[in-house]
């Protein structure tokens, strides 16, 4: 079924695609039509590129020097970004999103940065949220990548409250290009390979143009193993891991630790369990970066039916390829839930349990032993993932009225993604394969097998004898020793993972631009528009993972939807033109009104923008910006299930009382007082005595979806100012300084099992919204009731998001020939020419509030209080060097801790050679100082690195090489 879908989709992507390039083939006319500048963050179109907010431009000349295969790799290290939820380096350990790519700005999430293309929306490559996967968007297809940040929603909608990022494709391309590319580290791994062509021109009477790119990339990753300092697990406390091949086997009664440290089951040899001669090194499995195969063809076309109305069209098929690698599976007796059986570990009455190990455990008067197992012989857990992305654009435009640009368009896209893992555990055949029996001659005659052939008398056989008679072929597994488990058993027991993904997007569209009025300092401009738009995602686990017996908690699936309909206008009006001290005096604004629906619930939101500039002379221009922003609730936030969870919690009514007098919390006292099962518990025993069972059997759900959320709401205020003059022989110097704050209320978050339960009995008010987060046992005698059974827990509307802070940028370019006494000196020869830029960010302020606790981030890890980019592109003839410094400042580990991580710097060098007219040679070096990144205490346990890899590079010293081709 799943294959039939998938064809169908692209029979009808292609049959899309077919049929608007016969539209546009077949269509008569005359001239092709003007085309207006845009800049992001405004849609009135500009004569020049002056902004009415802080734009960064990313030229792609700047892509292409940078030798960057991914746009996302490079747009990272602009001052703005922050650090990104799902990449390369970090999503190894997550395996769903392996291999993902995306991009946030001000480090206020992905889900509060608009990525647009060519101004209109990218779908989702992450299921039930709004992030953008970067490896599907064509790098080698864009022109410039415009960001501006700070509130954008009255521009684009929902989703702008960090701002947006807008990739801008190539048009109207005529001739062939071609490159390819190269590269490795210095550790020889992160092989890297690129190809990529492109072919445009115009076609009837040069009436139409239409460009086709394909790219095809292969990273293959890079491994711990392969760096000295990555390449053993002596890195944490207390050496390898104690989930051991040969397996780690505890008494209940007494703690003590065995393996088997020689042989398998019976026969083999128990010895005193050591990490440093058992435990296991999971380092040589792991990748630090996720090895990704990408291949994108593109097109982008338009046709002229006369001067003004054209027909246009974009199309983008994208197959993502990534592979997640880490240790085998790191099973434990506590997997099995003592659910079937009283099954809390492996009974002595296992045959394959060694005598020794038996003995041990009879002496201290227990039944069972309690274990750990690396399961190496499954062979690491790999996760697989296969991603389409199809998306359809077929629009026109034209020009009515002589001077209104009107503009229309269908933008149609949908991801999907397939994943398949290996590794995993089946929970309930691992509970009857570890209870296992030796084979009497009435168990042959009833038919005993073993992995569904025929057993003998002798034979080790599982217990169960269903598990002989059905289908399952019952294997029995042996966990002592390493390699003790058979190929029989390892069939029985593995389970296959898998999960599908859908996402699509439906957007449709119009607008029309133009003046309005002519005042004495110009014409007044307006816009008028609508956006139709239909988002639904679906996220389905295997059917043993959604019942939670694929060595984990339940995953139900995610499924949900939801449509806005909305019109927004825009007007830019002139105040002053060619006045002293008012070269230009302009104010505008924007607003957008929004209706959401969702499974019957209606939501109804408004965002707006104020604006002014003012050009007191030539060279100098003032700009100041407020926009309230909105953003909706996602699909994830609205409709979430919620995934199992058994992580423990401190039920305060128990604890609280325990504690000193002095130290408790007499609110929380007086709150428990008053909770009916509570107060009846303690009036029938004296105390609220829980038992430790009691304690620690506290299950629930946790991040589910809420779909009474109310959007999310921001105050952006932005000033600033730029100067920009020629010096002629001294060169062009710009220079731009930006004042942001953004502060976001009503912000969707998510809260924590325990911080229900602590925000329920701390509160003044009793009982509050949270005391309905969590259920106590109220059946059976009173003397038993009160005990927490479950804390469901999920999204929530609460607290605030701040952020401010300065953003610098300059831009000098001189050429040296200028300078007479350097070419002199130099004989005369010509000396080039130098571009240079910085971009600077410094933030003094990121805080946020959530359930009264207010945590100032600023400073801390992922978050420097300055961030900058230097670049500098010198060019001569045929040659051209670019070097670039990217820089974070010093930063400490953790609010309240000392421990800190210097500043860090990168520097990377690249050049090209213009052998003739059309090729071109191209190369270099990235971390051209082999920098290492710093350590970062606890990172180690989520990255496989000492760092925190998607803030610093992990990967080291990386070379690149290609060659391009234009004709």
């Amino acid at each position: 079924m799943l294959h039939k879908d998938v064809r169908f989709r692209s029979s009808l992507f292609v049959g899309a695609s077919a049929f608007a390039l016969l539209a546009v083939a077949t269509a008569a006319g005359a001239q092709q039509t003007t085309e207006t500048v845009t800049v992001t963050g405004s849609r009135i179109p500009r004569a020049n590129l002056e902004a009415p907010t802080a734009v960064t431009t990313i030229s792609s000349e700047v892509l292409q020097m940078s030798g960057t295969v991914n746009v996302s790799d490079m747009l990272r290290s602009v001052p703005s970004f922050g650090v990104s939820g799902i990449t390369a380096t970090n999503s190894n350990f997550a395996t769903a999103g392996a291999g993902i790519s995306t991009l946030e700005l001000r480090n206020l999430g992905e889900k509060r940065t608009l990525v647009l293309v060519n101004g209109r929306r990218w779908v989702a490559g992450v299921a039930g949220t709004s992030a953008v996967d970067f490896n599907t968007v064509p790098t080698d297809l864009i022109d410039r990548v415009d960001v501006i940040t700070g509130g954008a929603s009255a521009m684009y909608g929902s989703d702008a409250l960090a701002g947006v990022i807008n990739v801008i494709l190539k048009t109207d391309y005529e001739g062939m290009a071609a490159d390819f590319q190269t590269g490795r580290t210095e550790y020889d791994d992160e092989v890297q390979y690129k190809a990529h062509v492109m072919f445009g021109g115009n076609f009837a009477n040069n009436k139409g143009n239409l460009v086709l790119s394909a790219t095809w990339s292969r990273n293959e990753g890079a491994w711990a193993k392969n760096r000295a300092n990555l390449a053993t697990d002596l890195l944490v406390s207390g050496g390898k891991s104690s989930y051991s091949d040969y397996g780690y086997f505890a008494i209940p009664s007494t703690g003590k630790a065995y393996t088997v440290s020689s042989g398998t089951g019976a026969t083999g040899t128990v010895s005193a369990w050591s990490s440093s001669k058992y435990g296991f090194d999971r380092q040589p499995y792991r990748a630090i970066e996720t090895p990704v195969d990408r291949l994108v063809l593109s097109t982008n076309g338009h046709y002229n039916v006369s001067q003004n109305f054209q027909l246009y069209m974009e199309t983008t098929f994208a197959n993502t390829k990534s592979a997640a690698n880490i240790e085998p599976y790191p099973h434990a007796s506590a997997d099995l839930d003592g659910t079937e059986n009283d099954l809390m570990g492996v009974s002595i009455d296992n045959p394959y349990m060694p005598q020794a190990l038996r003995d041990a455990v009879v002496a201290a008067g227990d039944n069972y032993v309690t274990y750990r197992r690396r399961l190496a012989e499954f062979g690491p857990r790999h996760y697989d993932a296969n991603r389409d992305l199809y998306r359809l654009v077929i629009g026109a435009k034209g020009t009515v009225f002589n001077d209104f640009n009107w503009d229309t368009y269908f933008d149609w896209g949908h991801t999907l993604d397939t994943q398949n893992g290996t590794g995993q555990v089946n929970i309930p055949n691992m509970r009857e394969a570890l209870n296992a029996r030796v084979a009497t001659a009435a168990d042959i005659t009833a038919g005993a097998t073993v992995g569904g052939a025929p057993a003998k008398v002798g034979d080790i056989i599982c217990s169960n004898y269903y598990t002989w008679t059905s289908k399952e072929g019952c294997a029995p597994i042996n966990i002592f020793g390493k390699g003790a488990v058979s190929p029989a058993a390892l069939k029985y027991v593995t389970a296959p993972a898998s999960r599908t993904a859908n996402i699509d997007q439906q957007v449709l569209g119009a607008s029309i631009e133009g003046p309005v009025a002519t005042l004495p300092a110009g014409d007044l401009h307006v816009v008028g528009g609508f956006e139709y738009r239909r988002e639904f995602a679906s996220d389905v686990p295997d059917a043993l993972s959604q019942s939670g017996q694929n060595a984990g908690n339940k995953e139900p699936e995610t499924r949900g939807s939801y449509n806005v309909i909305e019109f927004f206008g825009e007007t830019e009006i002139p105040v002053l033109k060619n006045e002293f001290l008012a070269k230009e005096l302009t104010v505008g604004g924007a607003v957008r009104w929004s209706q959401y629906g969702a499974q019957g619930s209606t939501t109804v939101t408004n965002a707006y923008t104020g604006r002014v500039q003012w050009k007191p002379v030539d060279d100098l221009l003032f700009r100041g910006q407020y926009a309230k922003a909105v953003r909706v609730a996602n699909i994830n936030e609205l409709f979430a299930p919620g995934g199992e969870d058994f992580s423990s919690v401190d039920d305060r009514c128990y604890s609280e009382p325990l504690k000193p007098v002095g130290k408790q919390n007499p609110q929380v006292i007086a709150n428990c007082a008053k909770d009916p099962v509570v107060k009846a518990r303690t009036a029938a025993n004296g105390s609220f005595d829980l038992t430790l069972a009691e304690r620690q059997g506290t299950g629930g759900l946790s991040g589910a979806g809420n779909k009474n959320l109310t959007p999310e709401r921001s105050d952006t205020w932005t000033v600033g100012a730029v100067f920009n003059h020629d010096f002629g022989s001294a060169g062009a110097l710009e220079f731009s300084v930006d004042y942001f704050n953004i502060d976001i209320e009503n912000v969707i978050t998510t809260v924590g099992r325990q911080q229900a339960i602590n925000q329920c009995y701390e509160a003044a008010s009793y009982p509050n919204t949270f005391c309905t987060l969590f259920t106590r046992k109220a059946t059976g005698p009173t003397n038993l009731q009160g005990a927490i059974t479950a804390v469901n827990t999920g999204y929530f509307n609460q607290g605030y998001l701040k952020e401010g802070g300065f953003d610098f940028a300059i831009n000098y370019n001189v050429d040296l020939n200028e300078f007479d006494w350097l070419k002199s000196a130099l004989g005369g020869v010509d000396v080039g020419q130098i571009n240079s830029r910085l971009n600077w960010t410094y933030t003094n302020n990121y805080s946020d509030q959530s359930f009264g606790t207010v945590t100032n981030d600023n400073g801390f890890i992922g978050a420097p209080k300055h961030k900058a980019q230097l670049g500098f592109i010198y060019e001569n003839g045929p040659v051209t060097l670019q070097w670039e410094t990217d820089f974070q400042s010093r930063v400490y580990v953790a609010p309240g801790e000392l421990t800190s991580i210097r500043p860090y710097y990168l520097h990377n060098l690249s050049g090209s050679y213009q052998i003739t007219e059309q090729v071109q040679l191209f190369g270099g070096i990235n971390n051209l100082l082999n920098i290492r990144a710093p350590f970062v205490p606890n990172a180690y346990a989520t990255t496989g690195t000492t760092t925190s890899a998607d803030v610093y590079d992990a990967i080291g010293r990386r070379f690149f090489v290609g060659a391009r081709l234009k004709m």
